[in-house]
């Protein structure tokens, strides 16, 4: 079930990366935390959104057993259309936004979508 890849992949992801400044450092430790697993990383991947137009969510994360969970990485706060993104997956694949570098010191959720830090608190 997908909820064990999600809660795998905040284990192996929360509070894991020393800075969220630099984008192009960030994205490969993220791909190379998430290919050291033995996981498929997928960037962009498209979905249809509600009112007809599709929309990308950052990073789709598929198990070698096809579990799929949908990452969105945001700076600060999770973005609204991060939200309704994540609110709009297909049946069956959970999603979490993850933020370079949060301004809460814990995880938390929002209009139950998970939101973790990928850097301590400071």
């Amino acid at each position: 079930m997908s909820t064990e890849l999600k809660a795998k992949l905040i284990v192996l992801l929360e509070e894991q990366f020393f800075t969220g400044a630099d984008k192009v450092t960030f994205d490969y430790v993220f791909a190379s935390k998430i290919k050291s697993e033995g996981l498929h990383l997928q960037r962009n991947f498209t979905i249809k959104l509600s009112n007809g137009h599709k929309g990308f969510v950052d990073y789709l994360v598929t198990t070698p057993d096809g579990q799929q969970c949908a990452i969105e990485v945001d700076k600060r706060s999770p973005r609204n259309r991060s939200m309704m993104k994540l609110h709009e997956l297909p049946a069956g694949m959970s999603g979490f936004v993850l933020l370079k570098d949060g301004k809460h010191p814990l995880r938390y959720s929002e209009n139950s979508i998970d939101v973790i830090r990928a850097t301590k608190f400071k």
